[in-house]
């Protein structure tokens, strides 16, 4: 695991992983990374779940490393994101709003969910992919090139 993050930093500006939250190896590999970014939704099996990993990493990395966000946000939903942040022992960096429909179209028609909409899920995405770099995202025009913007400094 060590090895491909360590392949992952020397090529890419920013890089993303989706990374298992049970294997040991992979909490030896963390240390190098910039952030942590700890996904929860609003269900009491996934809240408790991030709750005991955002305490274990903020323990073994720093609290300032940890980021929680939470997936499938629903503002009606029984568990709030006040109720994640008192339980997680943070507050939430992000929440990405629930679209499983546009979600599931873009992976069927085999598209970037962000290519044609700046609103809604495809916007959220945007915004935290800014917030994580470091780039203003209303200074950054989305609609001339997400990824041109990004990648443009490098």
């Amino acid at each position: 695991m060590r090895t491909h993050i360590e392949f992952a930093i020397s090529e890419y500006r920013f890089t993303v992983l989706d990374l298992p939250r049970s294997d040991g190896a992979v909490m030896d590999a963390l240390d190098m990374l910039s952030a942590i970014i700890v996904v929860v939704n609003q269900e009491l099996a996934a809240v408790k779940s991030g709750s005991r990993l955002a305490a274990a990493l903020r323990q073994r990395y720093g609290a300032e490393k940890i980021l929680i966000v939470v997936n499938r946000s629903d503002r009606q939903a029984d568990i709030g994101l006040a109720d994640i942040e008192r339980a997680v022992g943070g507050k939430v960096a992000h929440p990405f709003p629930s679209d499983y429909r546009l979600a599931i179209q873009a992976l069927h028609k085999g598209q970037l969910l962000t290519s044609d909409n700046h609103n809604g899920l495809p916007g959220s995405l945007k915004r935290f992919a800014f917030q994580l770099a470091g780039i203003a995202y209303e200074a950054a025009a989305p609609r001339s090139g997400f990824l041109g913007r990004l990648t443009a400094g490098r």
